[in-house]
């Protein structure tokens, strides 16, 4: 479908967008796109359109079906395969009973998100279903039993898959014990081997089909082009790209059809936050090639991961790690916790390995792009090591690289619980002599398996509490750590100092007081910010 781009100044827009409306009215039209380009006198709105031939389109010619899909919705019959989707429904019947019994709406017993995970996860137990976000002991205990009985009849007569897929080798190199455990995830204690995917007649994960050509497609250049110019609109840059957006996306299309990135030059540069690290940016055309690929990308890559990854996941973060270890931390007082991290880890990552994983997730011609971006760059020549930091491809794919140590460490019957968000794993085991060999077992597999180092882990009592994403945890609650407590004193006197002098009005003082409150969170006020804030200062100016 072509695309149709407009300029509309703020200043004048009378006759732009009378162009545009005579468009809307003309033109059928599948999708419109619009941001606001802020460039001092020159601001303007660029809007894109897409269309499709055959003369003008009405509101009421959408049918119920297209405009679910305009809003968003998942359609779980084409994200789920044929038996997957019969349980998927089965239990929808369930919840739809459950719902009804008790007098509430569907989504208060389980969401269709939190079904389908319990359907890809083939989860079997409550200690899998309470790793699933929003799902928690009381609902567990409420409706546990008849969702996990549905579930246990369902996963055996999924249909098995040809008897080579069955054995084929990881292309990672462990043997069928490891594969088995990498894939179920479901921890200490899970059983069904021939359900998860490995074994005699099992049931392989299918790989997608992903081509150029729908990586190039003009919708998804069109929605990749605002993703990456998403909080950039004010860099030239991006204005300038912004600004002739019909003529600059040639290049980008030409070139993805030619499984190569429009650039592939990288702006080297160094910063500290806190420590040193190397950022190798990309030309804004390649970032715009970066998000059409993952646009395409991402939804199999998310099902591939286990619940308890925190990183690189739509309505996940860093906050959501943060309270689920929390909860962790409490559910496991008198335990123990191994904390892991991945030395240098983006330079580490193995391109071999790691297209050998991608390789089992996807096939079709968008492969050889996905080869293209992960050779473009090494961190010593010709070691075939390291994706470079500050790419969303580099983001994503080391992210899947590093899941595999997270269904190894499930595997391992020591371990009781488990969070990772990106290189930083925490592990929680009964005892220390437990902990000990957890920690080395893990580190085996990722020195022997995928070619990573760790740093030396850290093993405490959990009552001991540990820092964890700038966060200090513990059983009795969740605080920031000292750097981030430093930094947030720092600011908080700068505000005050600003304020008292004139210099900030009431909305801006208001905006940087919120962003002090986000950088504490997720953790509540402690006594030492009423204390750093001090009792006496009042927000009037002086």
């Amino acid at each position: 479908m072509p695309l149709l781009f407009f300029t509309v100044p703020a200043n004048d827009p009378d006759r732009a967008a009378a162009e545009l409306n005579q468009c809307l009215a003309t033109q059928r039209v599948a999708q419109v796109e619009k941001n606001f380009v802020t460039a001092g006198g020159g601001s303007f709105w660029s809007v894109c359109v897409t269309v499709v031939e055959g003369g003008a389109v009405r509101r009421d010619e959408r049918s119920d079906a297209g405009r679910r899909r305009a809003a968003g919705s998942i359609d779980y019959r084409e994200l789920l395969g044929a038996e997957e989707f019969a349980l998927y429904d089965k239990l929808r019947s369930a919840r739809k009973q459950a719902a009804e019994a008790e007098g509430l709406p569907t989504y208060a017993v389980f969401t269709n998100e939190q079904l389908a995970a319990m359907v890809q996860q083939r989860m079997t137990t409550a200690a899998a279903l309470q790793a699933i976000d929003g799902i928690g002991e009381g609902r567990i205990a409420r409706y546990g039993e008849t969702f996990l009985a549905l579930l246990r009849d369902g996963v055996p007569r999924l249909s098995p898959a040809p008897a080579t897929r069955g054995a084929r080798s990881t292309g990672l190199g462990f043997g069928h014990a490891h594969a088995h455990s990498l894939a179920c995830g479901h921890g200490p204690g899970h059983a069904h081997a021939h359900t998860c995917g490995h074994g005699p007649g099992a049931l392989m994960p299918q790989r997608q089909r992903l081509d150029l050509p729908d990586v190039a497609a003009a919708p998804n250049l069109s929605a990749a082009l605002w993703s990456a110019a998403r909080g950039k609109h004010a860099r030239p840059d991006v204005a300038a790209f912004l600004a002739d957006a019909a003529a600059r996306l040639l290049p980008v299309r030409d070139a993805l059809l030619a499984g190569r990135l429009p650039d592939g030059g990288l702006r080297c540069f160094a910063i500290r936050d806190p420590k040193p690290r190397l950022i190798h940016a990309a030309p804004f055309a390649d970032r715009v090639a970066h998000h059409a690929l993952m646009r395409l990308m991402e939804p199999r890559l998310e099902q591939a991961l286990v619940p308890t990854s925190f990183a690189c996941r739509p309505g996940r973060g860093v906050h959501a790690a943060l309270r689920y270890a929390q909860a962790m931390m409490q559910r496991h007082a008198g335990g123990w916790v191994v904390q892991l991290d991945v030395w240098h880890c983006f330079p580490q990552i193995p391109h071999a390995g790691l297209l050998a994983l991608l390789e089992r997730r996807f096939k079709g011609s968008a492969l050889q792009l996905v080869r293209h971006i992960v050779h473009a760059h090494e961190a010593l020549p010709g070691a075939g090591r390291g994706l470079p930091i500050g790419s969303l491809t580099s983001q994503h794919f080391a992210n899947q690289y590093l899941g595999e140590i997270d269904r190894f460490a499930l595997a391992h019957p020591g371990c009781n619980g488990h969070v990772r968000y990106m290189d930083d794993v925490l592990l929680w085991c009964a005892d220390r002599s437990v902990a000990h060999a957890l920690a080395a077992t893990v580190a085996a597999f990722c020195d022997n398996t995928l070619g990573l180092v760790l740093k030396p882990p850290r093993l405490a009592p959990v009552r001991a509490g540990l820092a964890f994403c700038g966060m200090r945890l513990g059983p009795r609650g969740l605080r920031p750590g000292p750097r981030r407590r430093r930094a947030w004193a720092v600011r908080w006197r700068s505000l005050q100092h600003y304020w008292q002098a004139g210099l900030l009005d009431e909305g801006q003082a208001q905006r940087r007081a919120e962003v002090l409150r986000a950088l504490c969170l997720p953790a509540t006020p402690r006594a030492w910010q009423r204390a750093v804030m001090g009792a006496g200062f009042v927000m009037e100016a002086a």
